[in-house]
């Protein structure tokens, strides 16, 4: 009796991970502090936000619970590690959408990933991704300038509207007393 296992993994790393070791998983996202959930692809994408926010440590906890993990570390003896896991391809310092994390986030990933390029100044993918973060650190620093503007704008429209209610309220109030 055969059994059908097509759908039983997604072509997603992560997805492949977690539905290759269940109960690892659920651990390790216990172990971050989650509950885990029961269903395997609301657990997945439990993993999946667990990487957006933890990056590379979490990347690296991960790794651990691979279901290959012992065929990318025998593959990848032989290759450099600083940019990619191994056969997964996870970047090291992956960052998941920069655009989830806030601006003290983005600052602090901006400040690792300068002084991880000036130890390594050759480093392509770094400059790539050093260009990404700041792209996404401005458009985060236009919005905080626009919201503060709006704020202040709003300020100034609370206190325009006390002011005339104030003369409004004044001025009713003397015009009743000379009469």
């Amino acid at each position: 009796m055969s059994t059908n296992k097509k759908g039983r993994y997604s072509h997603n790393r992560i997805d492949y991970i977690v539905f290759g070791d269940p109960k690892a998983a659920r651990k390790l996202v216990h172990d971050y502090g989650y509950i885990p959930p029961k269903d395997l692809h609301d657990l997945s994408d439990t993993v999946k936000q667990l990487v957006k926010k933890r990056g590379e440590v979490f990347i690296k906890d991960l790794l651990k619970i691979h279901p290959d993990r012992k065929a990318v570390l025998m593959a990848d003896k032989d290759t450099e590690q600083d940019e990619f896991c191994g056969g997964c391809g996870h970047a090291s310092s992956y960052t998941g959408d920069l655009k989830d994390l806030s601006r003290k986030e983005l600052e602090d990933l901006y400040a690792e990933t300068k002084d991880k390029l000036s130890d390594s100044p050759e480093g392509d993918s770094l400059k790539k991704k050093l260009g990404e973060i700041w792209d996404v650190l401005s458009d985060k620093k236009k919005e905080d300038e626009k919201k503060d503007t709006l704020s202040v704008k709003k300020e100034w429209a609370w206190a325009t509207i006390a002011l005339v209610v104030g003369i409004i309220i004044g001025s009713a109030g003397s015009g009743s007393k000379s009469s």
